[in-house]
């Protein structure tokens, strides 16, 4: 739902300036974040020695959660429109390993999203491998109603959680994974924009919604 081109990026430009190593351009570095290279690798790309380099990752991960930064993510064009056609047909639970929940809810009263949602399960990240914790979250939330369900997400975390639970998956072609990484795990659908407009015709006729009924 969330452009975070700009969050990671600053991010990645203080951690930088931390090492005293000139960033990536913002396109080089968002590309390699997209094809899954880890932030060790991007550093090490960008000259920084390997040597305690986890020092640094510990406080870039301990940034990407603070307001500061978490104020740069922008609401993708037609995710308002989305939610509000799909909540009148379905329970919509957001699922993420966001370690801290009150900068998460902060976010999502800040951005009016939290209106379309009937919960928001966040987990800490500390499962391996990490899907086995958003499977745990929902289980843990659901109960054994685990029918009809469907996961929208932007990595292979998200579309194993999904198969895991026997949920149909959608992935977005222009989230934090590449087409390329994520085709590998057989997503059930991909979506090009949030715009319900732009989804497949098969898509939306899974989701039992009509474009008559679009508002």
């Amino acid at each position: 739902m969330l452009n975070q081109i700009d969050r990671y990026y600053c991010i990645h430009q203080k951690t930088c300036e931390w090492l005293k190593i000139d960033p990536m351009s913002r396109e080089v570095y968002w590309l390699q974040k997209r094809n899954k290279v880890s932030e060790c690798d991007i550093l090490t790309q960008c000259g920084a020695a390997k040597k305690n380099l986890n020092i640094y990752i510990n406080r870039r991960v301990e940034l990407l959660e603070q307001s500061e930064y978490l104020s740069l993510d922008e609401v993708h064009p037609g995710v308002y429109r989305a939610l509000s056609n799909l909540m009148p047909h379905y329970n919509l639970v957001i699922v993420t390993l966001r370690h801290n929940k009150e900068t998460l809810h902060r976010q999502l009263s800040d951005l009016k999203l939290d209106r379309y949602f009937r919960a928001v399960l966040n987990g800490g990240g500390a499962t391996t491998p990490a899907y086995h914790e958003k499977v745990k979250m929902i289980t843990d939330w659901l109960g054994k109603d685990l029918s009809n369900g469907w996961l929208f997400g932007d990595t292979e975390t998200d579309i194993l959680t999904g198969s895991s639970l026997g949920f149909r998956t959608v992935v977005t072609e222009f989230g934090i994974r590449s087409m390329d990484v994520l085709e590998p795990y057989s997503p059930n659908f991909t979506i090009c924009s949030w715009e319900m407009e732009t989804w497949p015709s098969n898509l939306l006729h899974s989701l039992k919604i009509a474009s008559k009924d679009f508002q």
